[in-house]
């Protein structure tokens, strides 16, 4: 048990000095490491914007760059002097240059990544006075916009509510007049009906014209 808290000690105190940060032992882990890098990144975001945010990294990866690339270019020199001595070791000097250039490089580019996410994670955000002023009136205006919006979006659903009542009310209004127009119909007296001309007999010549009988033109259907 012993042995598991010294290497925890030492896990912590490595990432102490990678990200600037330091979790309770009982949270070591590492979904608990990501949300609170997590949350370091959110939050630098928030306080400096992200475009800030991503100006500082591109500085920070131009100057690691420069510096570690003139480190390479003399490691290299150093290099090419040292491996003609492999020769003697019955190994091809040119050979074991590729191999060993190439290692080097790829370490350097580990550690410029490494080196600029230790500073991003490590560098504090602080606002000036004006800034944090500046801040906080832009949440504020923010807030009574979001407000607004939100009155507008309940006075509009209210008003469709009401003229949806208006018009349902109206129709219900307009189809009880039709059933009542319809009962009186349906209910009211007879109506006689009076001819205003003498009946056509169905042998009679037909009022049409044709010279047939009644029954055999117009009367047909009568």
């Amino acid at each position: 048990r012993k042995n598991q808290e010294a290497a925890a000690v030492a896990l912590n105190e490595e990432i102490r000095n990678t990200f600037g940060i330091q979790l309770p032992p009982e949270r070591l882990t590492e979904d608990a490491l990501l949300a609170a890098l997590q949350n370091d990144i959110t939050e630098k975001e928030t306080l400096a914007g992200k475009e800030n945010l991503n100006m500082f990294i591109r500085y920070q990866y131009v100057q690691i760059i420069d510096k570690k690339w003139l480190d390479q270019l003399e490691a290299l020199e150093s290099l090419r002097e040292a491996v003609s001595l492999r020769s003697y070791g019955s190994k091809n000097p040119l050979t074991e240059y590729k191999i060993d250039g190439f290692n080097m490089f790829d370490e350097m580019m580990d550690t410029i990544r490494s080196t600029v996410m230790s500073r991003v994670f490590k560098v504090r955000i602080q606002l000036s006075p004006q800034a944090a002023e500046q801040r906080r009136q832009a949440a504020m205006r923010s807030h009574s916009s979001m407000n607004a919006q939100h009155s507008e979006a309940a006075s509009v659903s209210q008003s469709v509510s009401r003229s949806a009542g208006a018009q349902l009310s109206g129709d219900a209004a307009r189809r009880q007049a039709a059933g009542g127009v319809m009962q009186r119909h349906t209910t009211g007296q007879s109506v006689t009906v009076r001819r205003t001309s003498p009946k056509i007999g169905r042998n009679d010549p037909c009022p049409c014209g044709s010279g047939k009988k009644y029954k055999m033109c117009c009367g047909r259907n009568a």
